[in-house]
């Protein structure tokens, strides 16, 4: 793949601080006349960042591919510490130049949402909280490290934590439920470790947005984030409607769950066992899940399924899962090559399918929007991100039989619809665990896990839990939203409702839907959250009344 810059030579590279200052040091100086030229200005900005980005999407990509291998951490956390945190006094001298150039009352329209993100910034930002935010870093890859590291001895064999999941999913009871207790207790043996990182994490948070002049954490993330569409207290609301137009009909499968598995209670291993026996594996190998994966989105459209064999022939796939690759799945952009990054763990379950259908709607987002010059819309926030990838999943699935025979992808189909259901509460749990966390910064870890355990019974979650009371006090602990990426998971829920509106509008209207998905897909963050919703073709409505239609739909589409 050619490296695609305008403004700096493909030679350039970041390999020191001084490669780097420089250059900032040159953009400091420039002469700005005109408004053509601070748009010109911001380009060139925009254009640098996407190298600097760059650096550190290629390092993060490598320590979590090989996070055994501690020479990638070290080269990952001394680029952040060394180059990437230097950097950030300049970002904001450069985003002041900016805002303070008397041109730019004279840009046109569409920069008028750069100009509502660069003010947010400047506003928030404080230079003590530099270091604050690399010591939360460093704290982040501690987690990273003690998770991936996690295995167990599960019938003979050492498991990772990954792979265990696959059990979840076993018809035999039993099995199931000695792999979930094992997940739990490895967990428990880092628990106390895992209870006190939190904390320090905590700390390092609160004292950011003190710096900033916030009483608490949970507003300063808010604003932080640039979430101009909608307020905490709408997210408070959200998780009220989701109780009580989603928690019912969850209820209702629940209901069914138990009658077909022929239990008096439902267990926490209970839930992601697949209520139609023998169902087939959809793949062996994560090189036959490519394959598969790559002709289900060419039939959504052979311009995505060009774009995954692009990214697979320039090895920029990575779905094996092996000890010494961190959790978790992701899609990186890569701006300079117009591409992306994918790495998840392929086991051969269902859940496999869904993942890399989810991090190719991630990746044909940037590819649709890699002509983006200004580097502020092509950084989404998630409930945009999120809504590319989560409607990829839902318009993707008659494409999955290239995994499945009719009759098999009519379950699973079934399946998948009901999950998105299923996910809202989820999400809105922790949510609102964090919304508690940091309203309650001086809370005890007995406190944290007793919160958190009503959570699960105010939504539903995880079925009967008599017994297992120190374990649902810690599930919080295998969320790594919450330790690295904190208040990141209510934009799910405001993505899976965009989703499954978009899928809506997809049985419909098939080719409707497809031109608005990508238009919306082109636009990336050019306009305010509401309107990229609107450019896909749906609102950005979270009321009960909204809430409720959506989910009456999903229940007449399980009816068909």
């Amino acid at each position: 793949m050619p490296i695609k810059r305008k403004y700096f030579p493909p030679s350039f590279q970041i390999t020191t601080w001084e490669d780097l200052e420089g250059e900032l040091e040159k953009l400091l100086a420039i002469q700005i006349d005109s408004a053509g030229e601070l748009i010109d200005f911001w380009k060139k900005v925009s254009e640098l960042d996407k190298i600097i980005e760059d650096k550190a999407a290629w390092l993060y990509i490598n320590m979590t591919r090989f996070s055994d291998k501690p020479e990638h951490r070290d080269a990952y956390n001394n680029f952040i510490s060394g180059i990437a945190a230097k950097s950030q006094p300049y970002d904001f001298k450069l985003k002041q130049k900016f805002y303070d150039s008397p041109f730019r009352t004279e840009l046109p329209e569409e920069y008028e949402h750069l100009n509502r993100i660069i003010a947010n910034d400047i506003e928030l930002f404080r230079e003590e909280n530099i270091a604050l935010s690399v010591k939360e870093q460093e704290l982040a890859v501690k987690y990273r490290e003690a998770v991936s590291k996690m295995t167990v001895s599960f019938q003979g064999e050492e498991k990772t934590i990954q792979q265990l999941s696959f059990y979840l999913e076993d018809q035999d009871r039993a099995v199931r439920e000695e792999a979930w207790r094992l997940m739990f207790e490895r967990y428990g043996e880092d628990q106390a470790m895992l209870d006190s990182l939190f904390d320090e994490m905590k700390g390092v948070r609160i004292k950011m947005a003190r710096n900033a002049g916030f009483s608490n954490y949970r507003d300063y993330a808010h604003q932080a984030k640039g979430r101009f569409s909608y307020t905490p207290q709408d997210l408070i609301r959200l998780h009220g409607v989701v109780e009580k137009a989603i928690v019912p009909l969850i209820e209702e499968f629940n209901a069914r769950r138990q009658e077909k598995l022929g239990l008096m209670e439902l267990k926490p291993w209970d839930f992601n066992v697949d209520l139609e026996k023998n169902l087939p594996k959809p793949f062996t190998t994560h090189e036959e899940l490519v394959a598969k994966g790559i002709r289900t989105i060419n039939r959504v459209d052979p311009l995505f399924g060009t774009e995954l064999e692009r990214m697979e022939t320039s090895g920029f796939l990575d779905l094996e899962n092996r000890k010494g690759k961190a959790p978790g799945g992701y899609c990186y952009p890569i701006h300079e090559y117009g591409s992306s990054f994918i790495f998840m763990h392929a086991v051969g379950v269902r859940r496999d399918v869904e993942t890399f259908v989810h991090e190719s709607g991630h990746a044909m987002h940037s590819m649709m929007s890699h002509d983006q010059p200004v580097i502020q819309y092509l950084n989404c926030p998630s409930e945009v991100a999120e809504l590319a990838s989560m409607g990829m999943e839902l318009i993707s699935l008659d494409g999955w039989n290239e995994f499945y025979d009719p009759a098999s992808l009519k379950i699973i189909r079934q399946n998948e619809l009901i999950d998105k259901i299923k996910f809202l509460p989820w999400g809105v749990t922790v949510d609102a665990f964090q919304h508690w966390i940091y309203f309650h910064p001086d809370h005890t870890k007995e406190e944290r896990g007793q919160y958190f355990s009503e959570l699960l019974d105010r939504f539903r979650i995880g079925g009967d839990w008599t017994g297992l009371e120190k374990e649902k006090a810690m599930r919080w602990m295998m969320q790594l939203h919450i330790f690295e990426h904190p208040f990141y998971y209510i934009e799910y829920v405001m993505a899976q409702l965009g989703a499954i509106a978009i899928y809506r509008r997809w049985r419909e209207d098939q080719q409707g839907a497809l031109e608005k998905y990508k238009n919306f897909l082109k636009l990336a963050y050019a306009k305010p959250v509401r309107e990229v919703y609107e450019t896909a073709g749906i609102p950005f409505d979270f009321s009960i009344e909204y809430v409720s239609e959506l989910a009456d739909f999903l229940r007449n589409e399980l009816d068909k």
